[in-house]
């Protein structure tokens, strides 16, 4: 099967970024994070690093506060995957 291996980080670049500053675990719907400057509702996020198993989109609510993102999944009501202190968070550039 051959492989096909293509640059993603242009997906990212200039957007705004934090990190998950508390543990997070499947199916929570409020993220702990550094900073929430530059995130808004209605934006696109990628939790973890892009391209690793556990990495996953995720879409902001409501941004509650300097260090609170209330949250949606994709396919589930909160997250889907367990997701520890330190994870990066990006947002995805482009039209959502």
């Amino acid at each position: 099967m051959a492989v096909i291996t293509l640059s993603n980080q242009n997906l990212v670049l200039g957007t705004p970024s934090t990190f998950v500053s508390q543990d997070a675990v499947i199916a929570d719907i409020q993220l702990t994070v550094g900073n929430t400057t530059g995130f808004q509702a209605d934006q696109i996020l990628i939790i973890g690093q892009m391209g690793n198993e556990n990495s996953e989109v995720v879409y902001v609510e409501s941004v509650d506060d300097q260090t609170h993102l209330t949250i949606s999944g994709y396919a589930t009501s909160g997250l889907a995957y367990n997701h520890s202190a330190s994870s990066p968070l990006v947002t995805r550039s482009g039209p959502n």
